[in-house]
């Protein structure tokens, strides 16, 4: 650390060690705030070195990384895949924490102390994925012929789905955020794994015959991580 450095340096961060990283990496993941990936364990010393070294980059992309307050509630919630915009409404006097949700007039309204907003709305927007995406992904399954033994909702924090060798299918609630025709990949990609359980040239064959132009829509996802809100690390 140099002798320069304010007291709130280092910054909060993560290490990781991947076996697919070839060289190690500073990242901004969605949740996890700045990441330190690397092919192999580093040291202590290594690491603060590392953050020196990539001083300038880290303050630079660091005040765009803000960490949502869980007193505070959003204004909006926009669910691009199941092309709705909830507007948020807070009722703090209630003799016991409640969220209902009326669907003519896209308002959720929520009775009690912030805090006990989050798994309410954990709870709704499980509820929202699985009534608006698992019918899609059902269907799509019988439009393809795809044998899909079954499908559930989990908030995965590292895919947007995926496939067992049962012939099961999980998505993310996250993919609430994506905008559809990016879903629509996702559930033909999990929905090939059934026939093909690798990533392998028969794979990519299949999906670019159900869906051209599947490898694009593929490389875009690597960075949709950022369209998630703020506020989602807080849906425990």
């Amino acid at each position: 650390m140099s002798a320069s450095a304010p007291p709130d340096w280092p910054p909060p961060h993560t290490t990781r060690v991947s076996r697919r990283a070839r060289r190690v990496s500073l990242r901004f993941h969605p949740e996890k705030g700045l990441e330190i990936v690397s092919p192999s364990r580093l040291t202590a010393a290594h690491v603060a070195e590392l953050l020196d070294t990539h001083r300038a980059w880290i303050e630079r992309h660091l005040p765009l990384r803000r960490v949502w307050p869980p007193g505070q509630l959003p204004l909006t919630i926009a669910l691009p895949a199941i092309e709705q915009d909830w507007r948020v409404e807070h009722v703090a006097q209630a003799p016991r924490a409640r969220l209902r949700a009326c669907p003519d007039t896209q308002v959720v309204t929520f009775h009690g102390d912030g805090a006990a907003f989050w798994p309410l709305l954990n709870r709704w927007l499980t509820a929202q994925a699985k009534a608006r995406l698992l019918p899609r992904l059902h269907a799509l399954a019988l439009e393809h012929g795809c044998a899909l033994e079954g499908a559930t909702i989990r908030w995965s924090r590292t895919r947007w789905g995926s496939c067992s060798r049962r012939g099961a299918i999980s998505l993310s609630a996250r993919l609430l955020w994506l905008a559809p025709a990016e879903v629509h990949y996702v559930m033909l990609h999990e929905l090939t794994h059934l026939e093909h359980f690798h990533h392998g040239p028969d794979f990519w064959h299949a999906l670019e015959r159900r869906l051209p132009g599947a490898r694009l829509i593929d490389a875009r996802l690597r960075h949709a991580g950022r369209q998630l809100p703020a506020w989602l690390p807080l849906l425990k």
